[in-house]
């Protein structure tokens, strides 16, 4: 059970990092010191959810035109091959168009100019202390065995209850945050 509750936090954290780390965020991120890889970052993160499109409407039409008739496994396995190099096609032809379209707008011959609406305000800077002093307090504690947790079977707590209060503030941070944007957002709304 436990196993299972620590894959499903994995998988909840990486969906919410998805969330909040977008392409056009990655790309500000990176994007001054390291474009080439901030660029194959991006563009793979945009790269995966048309790869699935692609691949479903390749299914989708393989269905329309009748090929699936029979359901021997053979008949699978030869429709799944067919939309697989159909599927493998498509991408190296997209990937050899974004290429030369990049040459043509001469992406790489000169320092790139950046458009970007972030802005670095009070609050973020607040917020980065605040996350920041949590996060050093929980190396902290955990650097002198006092935050040490065992999940097979037992949870071992040490000596205070600091440690453990400092670790789940540090996992609610960003939903106190994520409410407070909410709440903010509605009474905008609500002031239209």
């Amino acid at each position: 059970m436990t196993a299972g509750l620590s894959l499903t936090a994995v998988i909840m954290w990486c969906k919410a990092l998805g969330k909040v780390l977008t392409r056009e965020k990655l790309l500000y991120i990176f994007g001054r010191k390291t474009p080439k890889a901030a660029l194959v970052i991006t563009m793979t993160m945009g790269f995966i959810p048309k790869l699935k499109r692609l691949h479903r409407q390749l299914l989708d039409s393989l269905n329309c035109s009748g090929a699936n008739i029979s359901d021997s496994r053979f008949d699978r396995l030869k429709k799944d091959c067919t939309v697989f190099t159909a599927l493998c096609a498509g991408t190296l032809e997209r990937g050899a168009d974004t290429a030369a379209s990049m040459k043509a707008r001469g992406y790489g011959i000169q320092k790139r100019s950046f458009a970007h609406s972030f802005k670095f305000r009070a609050w973020d800077g607040i917020f980065v202390a605040v996350f920041a002093v949590i996060f050093a307090l929980v190396l902290i504690f955990s650097a002198k065995g006092e935050l040490s947790a065992a999940f097979y079977p037992v949870i071992k707590l040490e000596n205070s209850v600091l440690p453990v209060e400092m670790f789940a503030l540090l996992c609610v941070f960003p939903f106190i945050l994520e409410v407070k944007e909410s709440i903010k957002w509605k009474y905008c709304l609500a002031k239209m």
